[in-house]
């Protein structure tokens, strides 16, 4: 019974040591996960800035607009 209670205190200190580490790099994989998010949104609108037939396209093949047109909704997205 004894070498049972050794090893579930051993696996008890791996196991708090696993979750110590994961309580630190929570943040990390938060901050990655933002940045990683905010990439794709600057390239979109690195994109709709570029050039207008891009943005008319994105609109018309990838942004479902129930009302507006696609030529609508690029101009509105492009803000001239």
């Amino acid at each position: 019974m004894a070498t049972c209670s050794i090893a579930f205190h051993k696996m008890e200190k791996w196991y708090e040591r696993i979750v110590r580490w994961l309580h630190y790099l929570a943040p990390v994989a938060d901050l990655s996960a933002r940045l990683w998010v905010a990439r794709i949104f600057w390239m979109a609108g690195m994109v709709k800035l570029q050039s207008m037939t891009a943005t008319v396209a994105l609109f018309r093949y990838y942004v479902s607009r129930a009302i507006a047109s696609s030529r609508v909704g690029s101009l509105s997205g492009y803000g001239h």
